[in-house]
């Protein structure tokens, strides 16, 4: 596989998270929001492989299905700021829906005003991009 870090990785992990991962907010108005970067499949070597990309490898957690027939699955999650620097990494790389829901994920933090100041966003080399 493509080895970790390099461009071409990156490119690699936001095909799979394009249309295997999830991007969302999680918590509650009381207790705030926290973003999370998920992704869950049956494939292990290929979760193992996106958590050293993101560097995540004791982050992964496997669970039993509930149907006997279905495949046991593996899950990886990163959540706070690591995961925003991410989605902020892969979202020009990300389709129209995708970037949506990293968006609301990131608009959802509690301090998300440290990555988001006045219609831009900071990018994880320090640079600004404008929000799209």
């Amino acid at each position: 596989m493509i080895g970790k870090g390099s461009p071409a990785s990156v490119v690699w992990l936001a095909g799979l998270l394009e249309g295997e991962g999830t991007f969302l907010a999680v918590g509650s108005n009381k207790r705030g929001y926290r973003p999370r970067l998920q992704l869950k499949m049956t494939d292990r070597d290929v979760v193992q492989h996106a958590a050293s990309i993101l560097r995540y490898k004791n982050k992964i957690y496997t669970g039993q299905p509930t149907n006997k027939d279905w495949k046991r699955w593996f899950l990886l999650a990163i959540e706070g700021d690591q995961a925003v620097l991410w989605m902020l990494r892969l979202l020009p790389l990300m389709g129209k829906r995708r970037r949506k829901q990293i968006m609301t994920a990131i608009r959802r933090y509690g301090v998300h005003r440290k990555f988001v100041l006045k219609g831009e966003v900071l990018t994880s080399d320090g640079g600004r991009r404008e929000i799209t």
